[in-house]
């Protein structure tokens, strides 16, 4: 009802993940370009993108951490201009969680479509947002830098010639577990096969952060400063 209407009332719905509409990536376009849809009605929009591109829908549509994403669902989204107007939303503190999430699940393990974003200029905003008052927001926005560094050189020199690297090693020192994860998750995409991102990590005091992380009580906050230990060690003697 939302990407037909418009209406604020829609609700999620589970998706089948064998299948994706033909026309479900126009139909969330033409939602972003309507004039009066409300900010609520772009929530729901971006979180469908989200869960298209997942291939599962949730209730909220918030995880902690990206997963390999659904290609089919993320190549129709990207061809109908999904990008651009995710992107639009970030500087809103109404849609930007929401925007953030659907640009994580649309670039997860997609090369094409994590480079779109970074040519569209997109980095900047993201970086802005790990600085937000919405911890959300926060999360989301390390989750997406992830999905945009991960197995892309071009965007882990981008990403930290933005000055992305102080940011996310200060996210490490939040009182919330899920900061510290998303941040060292962002941190390990970051560094991994990356001699300058990982020599940087280690001057800017990174790993000290994550040792200490790595006795944190939350075993989602081991794994990730475990697994950002290891990229930024790994071919450095």
């Amino acid at each position: 009802r939302l990407l037909r209407d418009g209406t604020d009332d829609a609700k999620m719905v589970r998706l089948p993940r064998a299948r994706v509409p033909i026309d479900a990536s126009r139909a969330c376009q033409s939602a972003y370009s309507r004039p009066s849809l409300s900010y609520l009605a772009m929530q729901y929009a971006a979180t469908c993108c989200a869960n298209l591109s997942s291939g599962f829908a949730t209730q909220d549509g918030y995880e902690e951490s990206a997963i390999s994403g659904h290609r089919e669902a993320q190549d129709a989204l990207a061809t109908a201009g999904a990008l651009p107007l995710l992107l639009a939303m970030l500087p809103s503190g109404k849609t930007q969680t929401a925007g953030a999430l659907a640009l994580t699940r649309l670039c997860a393990f997609h090369p094409p479509n994590q480079e779109q974003v970074a040519q569209l200029g997109g980095i900047p905003p993201l970086l802005s947002l790990l600085n937000g008052a919405s911890l959300s927001s926060n999360c989301h926005a390390a989750n997406a830098l992830a999905e945009l560094c991960r197995g892309n050189p071009a965007n882990q020199n981008a990403i930290a010639l933005a000055g992305g690297v102080g940011p996310l090693l200060s996210m490490l020192a939040s009182r919330s577990p899920q900061a510290q994860a998303a941040a060292a998750s962002a941190a390990a995409q970051l560094a991994m096969d990356c001699r300058d991102n990982q020599e940087t990590v280690a001057r800017m005091g990174g790993l000290q952060a994550l040792v200490a992380l790595v006795g944190a009580p939350e075993p989602s906050v081991q794994a990730m400063a475990s697994l950002a230990l290891a990229a930024i060690c790994r071919s450095h003697v």
